[in-house]
């Protein structure tokens, strides 16, 4: 794959615990993400996954190595600047969808893009359109305890996309949906991150979401241990 790299982690590090308890959960990994891709990152449970998902993120330290986003070293930032980056430049789509339990679909996602300064009216309207694009049109105006848990999740991926964010972070996203809404999920993905030069990094144990990826990675023991390619992304020159 040579494309231009988006995301790069290096020599990363982290354990957990002290002396004879420390577990070392990510150890001495190297990762390289490029732009318009939608990288699957699999392997068993405990493996060091979602930490790893998490330091690439800027939301949990390693304790060793590097994280790269273009030519910003993450982890060199003060945390106020950290924060920032994540808000304009990252999207997260998490397993189990956290809502505020008073506000509407539509509000949910209209939240983060006035945290980020849009006008409400233009935040609303992008709510709809990101609602619309997950299938939640006729949704948008209930609370969460209307909707069911997939429909939850659907809001929660409109919530990463809706700011067009140039990474996407997912944890098992469609762990929540049946195949029908999780095929329309990875196909949403997969499109974004190609039309728009995006990256989309995704820990799962969904087999649904394989033949939708760039490739796959496959970690063990903290290590990523296998790579398999099952298609090119497509490049962006920007």
């Amino acid at each position: 794959m040579s494309g231009r790299t988006i995301l790069r982690g290096s020599a990363l590090s982290k354990g957990f615990g002290s002396g004879t308890r420390r577990i070392e959960v990510v150890r001495n990994l190297d990762l390289e993400v490029e732009a318009g891709s939608f990288t699957l990152i699999k392997g068993p449970s405990g493996c060091g996954k979602s930490t790893l998902l998490a330091m690439l993120a800027g939301l949990t330290q390693p304790d060793g190595g590097e994280v790269w986003i273009g030519d910003t070293d993450v982890w060199a930032l003060p945390r106020g600047q950290r924060d920032r980056l994540r808000l304009n430049r990252m999207g997260f789509i998490f397993q189990g969808a956290v809502l505020f339990p008073a506000l509407a679909a539509r509000e949910q996602v209209a939240l983060i893009l006035t945290e980020m300064g849009r006008p409400r009216g233009e935040a609303l309207a992008t709510a709809d359109e990101a609602l619309a694009a997950v299938g939640l049109a006729d949704r948008a105006h209930l609370l969460p305890a209307a909707l069911s848990g997939g429909e939850k999740q659907r809001v929660a991926i409109a919530m990463g996309l809706a700011k067009r964010p140039s990474l996407i972070f997912a944890d098992e996203p469609t762990s929540a949906l049946d195949t029908e809404n999780a095929g329309a999920v990875a196909r949403l993905l997969t499109s974004y991150a190609a039309a728009v030069g995006a990256a989309v990094l995704c820990v799962t144990h969904d087999d649904r979401l394989q033949p939708f990826a760039d490739r796959v990675l496959f970690m063990r023991a903290g290590r990523i241990e296998a790579e398999q390619i099952i298609k090119e992304p497509k490049r962006c020159h920007s």
